[in-house]
């Protein structure tokens, strides 16, 4: 059961017709936390359920717009607590944490810790780098590279984009054989995902395929492992399954799941994944500047205490004790440029 003090904080689950989602507006809604669902049509799942206390409709998730509305949501002075379901939700989040978290209750990493899990390429490097075994893997760099890799590799490849949220559809890869092969890699996974969205867009590199050897016992048993890690590292909740049907069979949509037993070597090397990619940070005032309520933090070990002494600080210089973490990058230069309006369309702006 939720604190007495969180119970009845309102949780925004955005996405409402995901799957994912359904099945976090089934669990809160059942421990009494107030549901409200939100997704873009009217005929979304999670506006059926009896779990969601409201729902809202919205703008589509890889918009502007659907960024301006949630802002405009939190503004409207209910307190309210919003949470990721799926990695549109996350992306767009940790994409305006900042003006996010001063509106809502948000617990988010920053879109440099978001990115190295949407990003496949950054993802299978940091696994790598911590242990985690991976099928062997390809990440050409044109279409002609790609289509060498296909011949020279031999058998049945995986083809992807480097990260989901490049794919207008829900395909998660295509089999492609060296034999048969006929035509450009990267021409064909762009007929079949759909590569033409915002996202990648904005980041043209993640539609570059990713290319990965196939291993057909995937169809039958593919185990997962899923969990919560708090803001200090201290407490980690993990629980794992096996996918047993999915659709289309071959590489899809995971449909069935069982309960499977935690692995536990699989479970170390996932939280140090995760302190990999989530340190350094840094802990700074929702409300402040010139360098008050900020601490830098190397480890997990440390943010309880950053956090504390942080909020404190940021509590007695603005009179708001609430602090947000972001990725720390020590060797970049700071680059402020002042603006000083008059409200009538006249603006002179100056170096800092």
């Amino acid at each position: 059961m939720p604190h007495p003090d969180c119970a009845q904080v309102p949780m925004v689950l955005c996405n409402a017709s995901y799957y994912g989602t359904v099945a976090a507006i089934r669990s809160l809604g059942r421990a009494g936390i107030p549901v409200v669902a939100v997704d873009t049509g009217l005929l979304s799942t999670g506006r059926r359920s009896r779990y969601a206390k409201s729902y809202l409709s919205s703008p589509p998730f890889d918009s502007a717009d659907w960024s301006d509305w949630l802002l405009a949501l939190g503004r409207d002075g209910v307190r309210r607590a919003i949470y990721a379901t799926s990695d549109a939700v996350s992306f767009a989040l940790a994409d305006r944490r900042e003006e996010l978290s001063s509106v809502f209750d948000l617990y988010q990493p920053s879109l440099e810790t978001m990115m190295c899990i949407l990003d496949k390429g950054l993802l299978h490097r940091h696994a790598r780098a911590v242990g985690i075994e991976t099928p062997e893997t390809w990440f050409p760099q044109s279409a002609i590279e790609a289509d060498r890799i296909v011949r020279e590799v031999g058998g049945q490849i995986v083809a992807k984009p480097r990260s989901q949220l490049c794919a207008s559809s829900g395909a998660k890869g295509m089999l492609i054989s060296a034999v048969t092969n006929r035509g450009s890699v990267y021409d064909r996974l762009f007929k079949h995902f759909g590569l033409s969205n915002a996202f990648t867009k904005r980041f043209p590199e993640m539609a570059m395929p990713m290319l990965q050897r196939y291993h057909p016992e995937a169809m039958k048993k593919i185990y997962s492992l899923s969990g919560f890690r708090d803001m200090s590292g201290s407490h980690v909740v993990m629980q794992a399954a096996l996918k047993i049907l999915q659709q289309p069979r071959h590489l899809g949509i995971g449909l069935c799941f069982e309960e499977a037993e935690v692995i536990p070597d699989l479970a170390q090397q996932t939280i140090r994944l995760c302190e990999r990619i989530g340190y350094p940070v840094l802990v700074k005032a929702s409300s402040g500047g010139g360098g008050r309520g900020m601490r830098e933090v190397e480890s997990p070990a440390q943010l309880v205490e950053a956090l504390t002494r942080a909020g404190s600080e940021a509590l007695a210089a603005f009179g708001d004790g609430r602090v947000f973490i972001e990725r720390f990058f020590p060797r970049v230069r700071h680059v402020e440029i002042q603006v000083l309006g008059d409200g009538n369309g006249k603006a002179e702006s100056s170096d800092e």
